[in-house]
């Protein structure tokens, strides 16, 4: 699975807006483990996401998001996700905790 898909897929369902985003990067750093644990049913869902993003959570898998990754890359939008390297170096302007952001933002 692409990375990125996973990534697409959880900030999706839990909006740019999520107060609890550090928690669940905390327990949960790479999205991959995240879809994996709740597929086979390992794990519910953490107790502090919102009943919407759980239920989007499970209702969708990354690979619903291959369009949207084929649509970016044809259009030049870059997508930014947490684990890119840009992001702690300062070199991306990034406008949600996992986005699509323009391929040479402005100086």
């Amino acid at each position: 699975m692409d990375k990125t898909l996973a990534w697409l897929w959880l900030a999706d369902a839990v909006g740019s807006a999520c107060q609890n985003a550090r928690d669940l990067l905390a327990l949960y750093p790479d999205p991959e483990a995240l879809y994996e644990a709740l597929c086979a049913g390992r794990e519910a869902p953490p107790y502090f996401l919102s009943d919407h993003a759980v239920a989007q959570l499970c209702d969708t898998t990354p690979f619903d998001y291959e369009e949207r990754l084929d649509h970016c890359l044809l259009t030049g939008v870059e997508i930014i996700t947490p684990d890119d390297a840009r992001i702690a170096c300062g070199t991306c302007r990034i406008c949600r905790w996992c986005c699509t952001s323009p391929a040479s933002p402005p100086a």
